[in-house]
């Protein structure tokens, strides 16, 4: 998988990972308020639950229902009751319940009974769960009611100018509790310990029903069924949280709530780009600093404190880090590994043109030590040549100067097939044809007539593209230095064999063979020198030379040798 696609991936999976993250900040926060708020309602008064929200309050299972722990502490507080009752009139479910409080009831006189059993503030629901409905009903004790209770029994209200007793009228001062008593049209009969003369209005009653909570005084209303008469009981309202209170705690709850979620993801955010910059940043700055290491000739990775590759465990795997630059760190440590070597090769190349040069001097002083020598022999007035004299000092200079032709030219050559620069006229051949005559050529030569050459072609024909000229020279050469690196009794053989999709020259001797440095740089141009006081002829540039024309003929050289057995030289071209 290359990086672009490792990247994507790591930061798409990322992305969703942490979109989906902070979506569960913001539900979980949003969770948390409506949680908060909804138990700061069940707090300070459970009539004013949101139908909508009745059943949050309850867990229901096959068998049994259960209350919130939170609605049974803010009941309790309240001193309330809760009821559950089915479509049967069944009471399934009862908490803190009086005994007063009838167990079933019927449910199309459900609130007539209701009100006739009992004197309680009472606030009504509807549950639907699944299939089933339930009417939740919540009663609470409050003053209001007992006052009212009172009243009622001393039996006062049927008086037509009713007044309270000395007893009732300390039991209201205790309870910080007023009375006021209206005819049927409105007009005030009685009031007691009120200090506002203003006189509750028809709608300011409806309205405490409704939402007791937004009124600081508790009103009770009770009329007489014989005089008519409208009696109003006010006491202070312990559960007074009007709406814009509530509106203002949501507010700040939410506020809180932002503030806290701002924080959170502003922590969560900063932890984040720590673990980024960890994940990502810092093996870049490693592979950077590595790079200018590089860049400024030291061929290794940067340590850390500890002296150890910052990028790899002990075990030698890359850390989890690191990993998503796998193919980069590899690529880098080949890189390393590459120009090590090639500061080496550079290093051991530097040292064989050295020596190479060295060789080559001494290769072309030699023959010019000669050619003046006896150029200088020839110019003495000291001495009187004879013509066969003269002749063979010309022989010797003509030969010295070949020789540096030679060198010269094969010098030039090896540069020339290193730069593509040699121009091969192709035609094909037949290769048992061209070998017989090349090795005939050389047992031509004096220097090679008493050596031991065998040829063995290959039974098919075999035709290949090739450069006459200079695969005649690859065959010399390589049949060349196995005869003058070896003893005059070794004998070299060449044969020829044909497969598939190829054709193979082997060309072997059972020579003194070669040690491991010598075969590693048998085909180094630079790797040594000639001079012209070997027996045979060369440059020693024909094995560089002979393995740039295999490459430049579509070919492969190999080698195998060993000492005191023998050389095997393979070239191996397609078909």
């Amino acid at each position: 998988m290359n990086l672009k696609r490792k990247l994507t991936r790591f930061f798409v999976f990322h992305m969703v990972v942490w979109f989906i993250m902070f979506l569960t900040i913001i539900g979980a926060t949003l969770a948390i308020l409506m949680t908060q708020d909804f138990n700061n309602i069940l707090e300070k008064e459970v009539k004013r639950i949101d139908p909508l929200y009745i059943g949050d309050i309850f867990q229901f299972s096959e068998d049994a229902i259960s209350l919130d722990k939170y609605a049974k502490s803010a009941i309790k507080k309240q001193n309330g009751w809760l009821q559950v009752i089915d479509e049967k009139g069944n009471v399934v479910f009862s908490y803190l319940t009086p005994s007063s409080i009838p167990k079933k009831y019927t449910l199309p006189n459900f609130f007539a009974e209701a009100e006739k059993a009992f004197h309680y503030e009472q606030t009504y629901w509807m549950l639907h769960q699944e299939e089933e409905s339930y009417i939740v009903l919540y009663g609470k004790h409050s003053v209001n009611t007992e006052l009212m209770t009172e009243l009622i029994d001393s039996g006062i209200t049927v008086n037509e100018t009713p007044a309270l007793t000395k007893k009732l009228e300390e039991t209201f001062s205790k309870k910080n509790g007023w009375l006021t008593v209206y005819n049927p049209d409105y007009s005030l009969l009685y009031s007691f310990n009120k200090q506002n003369k203003n006189l509750p209005g028809y709608y300011e009653i409806l309205s405490y029903k409704k939402e007791p909570w937004n009124h600081k005084t508790s009103i009770s209303s009770y009329v007489d069924p014989t005089t008519g008469n409208i009696y109003i009981i006010g006491t202070p309202n312990k559960s007074y949280f009007p709406d814009d209170q509530y509106d203002n705690t949501v507010v700040l709850s939410l506020l809180k709530g932002l503030a806290v979620f701002t924080l959170f993801t502003g922590m969560l955010f900063f932890l984040i780009s720590i673990w980024y910059s960890n994940k990502l940043g810092r093996p870049l700055l490693h592979m950077i600093l590595w790079i200018e290491n590089l860049a400024f000739g030291r061929y290794e990775e940067p340590l850390s404190k500890k002296g150890v590759r910052a990028s790899s465990r002990h075990n030698g795997k890359l850390k989890n880090s690191f990993r998503i630059y796998h193919d980069i760190i590899y690529s880098l440590n080949v890189l390393t590994s590459n120009l090590i070597q090639k500061e080496k090769d550079r290093a051991e190349m530097d040292e064989k043109r050295e020596d190479w040069i060295t060789g080559l001097s001494h290769d072309l002083k030699t023959p010019l030590s000669s050619l003046y020598g006896y150029a200088y022999m020839l110019q003495s007035e000291q001495y009187d040549w004879t013509k066969d004299e003269v002749q063979e000092f010309a022989g010797i200079m003509k030969d010295k100067a070949s020789y540096m032709t030679s060198l010269i030219d094969d010098f030039n050559l090896t540069y020339r097939l290193k730069n593509n620069a040699l121009p091969l006229q192709i035609e094909t051949e037949e290769m048992n044809e061209i070998i017989r005559r090349t090795l005939v050529h050389i047992l031509n030569d004096p220097l090679y007539q008493e050596r031991l050459i065998d040829f063995q072609p290959s039974e098919e024909e075999i035709c290949y593209p090739i450069d006459r000229k200079w695969f005649h020279r690859i065959i010399e050469n390589l049949v060349a230095n196995a005869i003058k690196h070896n003893p005059p009794s070794t004998s070299v053989r060449i044969s020829l064999k044909k497969a598939d999709d190829s054709f193979s020259i082997f060309i072997e001797d059972n020579g003194k063979g070669m040690d491991e440095a010598t075969k590693n740089n048998l085909f180094d141009r630079y790797f040594r020198g000639t001079n012209t006081e070997e027996s045979t002829k060369g440059t020693g540039l024909g094995l560089a030379i002979a393995k740039q024309l295999i490459h430049a003929h579509h070919g492969q050289i190999t080698v195998w040798s060993k000492l005191g057995e023998g050389t095997r030289i393979t070239l191996k071209f397609p078909l």
